[in-house]
């Protein structure tokens, strides 16, 4: 259990300001939200669970909105309209990501989580360049079902040439963890050594708040971050 406050921050890059929240002066934890504007629910989400566990939490860093452009226009693409979630790539000319990579770039972290929402979604999946032992992976799926939600099956999005990935009862493992696709922050922070083990975390994005407040709290726990 950790004692040191939570501080609040301002990296700033060019035009850019990027409020962060950081406690401890070599965070292990990474936290991510807000890449982009229309999934902008699950970052009051992540607060709560911030607030109500933070000390028992690890040292962390904490990026509520990746993009604060996006999220203040409550839309997927940026103020260029761009969707800053595949400009995480060498001579890109979003500001936001500049700022995101230069901010992360010196850091070493163990762990990251990135909460994003399925707009489309009624159910639950996770994305992991690790892999969840049998156990782990039934706490985690008993956890989610557990707040009423069910487990997604099935292809992610077979149009999107980033993704088509294959999830079975909301899980799929070791999926970027040789650093690809070229773009999202999360493959991004692999190939740059950040963090050893992302979860991509997408809540169902049509399940009522106080569900997805219960799961992210829940995932918290069963992730092994608090």
């Amino acid at each position: 259990m950790q004692s040191n406050a939570m501080e609040k921050r301002a990296y700033k890059h060019k035009s850019v300001e990027l409020p962060y929240y950081v406690r401890g002066e070599n965070p292990g934890l990474l936290l991510l939200s807000g890449a982009h504007g229309d999934e902008f629910e699950v970052i009051d989400s992540v607060h709560k669970a911030i607030d109500s566990l933070e000390q028992a939490l690890p040292d962390f860093l904490y990026i509520p909105e990746v993009s604060p452009s996006s999220v203040a226009s409550r839309s997927r693409a940026n103020y260029r309209d761009k969707d800053i979630n595949r400009q995480f790539i060498d001579g890109t000319d979003c500001q936001e990501a500049q700022a995101v990579m230069a901010l992360l770039n010196q850091c070493k972290m163990d762990t990251c989580i990135s909460f994003h929402e399925d707009p489309s979604q009624e159910q639950f999946y996770l994305y992991d360049t690790g892999a969840f032992s049998d156990l782990e992976l039934s706490a985690m799926r008993d956890a989610v079902t557990s707040c009423g939600v069910e487990l997604f099956s099935g292809i992610d999005d077979p149009e999107d040439e980033y993704l088509g990935f294959e999830f079975v009862d909301g899980y799929r493992p070791r999926t970027g963890s040789d650093g690809t696709p070229v773009g999202p922050l999360e493959t991004w922070l692999i190939r740059q050594g950040v963090v050893k083990r992302v979860f991509g975390v997408e809540v169902p994005g049509k399940i009522d708040a106080q569900k997805k407040d219960e799961i992210v709290r829940c995932l918290f726990e069963r992730l092994g971050v608090a």
